[in-house]
């Protein structure tokens, strides 16, 4: 038995392989920022952040989006009514994103977009109904844990330099969305 531990030893150094557990895969996360907007024909600020989490990459109208999954809390602030939150949980949203890559494994993609805020909301003294569009906007930068995610982004980042078809960039971010 002691011997068939030396000779995996002596393969694992003489072939270069690693004994440590893999590196987890992390998914493309963001935070997406709603600025300060007053919600039109009230007093009523809405701000906050969500959490987003990339679903799939797609085109629309010649552009690359990114369709995501956002949870978070939102803050509405009225001079007249008072504070309320709004816990957002699994929305599904659609995002412009603006792609860089490198052959180093950087990804950044910026995002921006909108949120539609559907929500009954209670202030001290009176419950309203909501129903407005709210900017959204953020960026992730996403670095390349293995060799397989290295070679998609670089692909990437050859496409996006060639000006390749969106067809050929989805394909490769769909890659890469798969290795996580």
């Amino acid at each position: 038995m002691k011997q068939r531990a030396a000779v995996l030893v002596l393969l694992v150094t003489v072939l270069g392989l690693s004994t440590a557990a893999p590196v987890a895969a992390q998914p493309l996360t963001t935070p997406l920022v709603i600025p300060p907007t007053t919600i039109p024909g009230t007093d009523i600020t809405v701000s906050g952040t969500l959490d987003a989490k990339v679903l799939r990459f797609s085109a629309r109208d010649g552009d690359i989006t990114a369709v995501a999954k956002a949870s978070g809390t939102l803050t509405l602030v009225s001079p007249t009514l008072g504070t309320a939150t709004v816990n957002i949980s699994k929305a599904r949203i659609t995002l412009m994103a603006d792609v860089e890559a490198d052959c180093q494994g950087h990804l950044d993609i910026d995002f921006r977009g909108v949120f539609q805020l559907k929500a009954t909301v209670t202030f001290s003294s009176i419950t309203l109904t909501i129903n407005e569009t709210v900017p959204i906007s953020g960026s992730l930068a996403f670095t390349a844990q293995t060799a397989e995610q290295t070679a998609l982004v670089c692909d990437v980042s050859q496409l996006l330099q060639t000006n390749a078809s969106l067809s050929d960039i989805l394909a490769k971010l769909e890659a890469l969305l798969q290795t996580l």
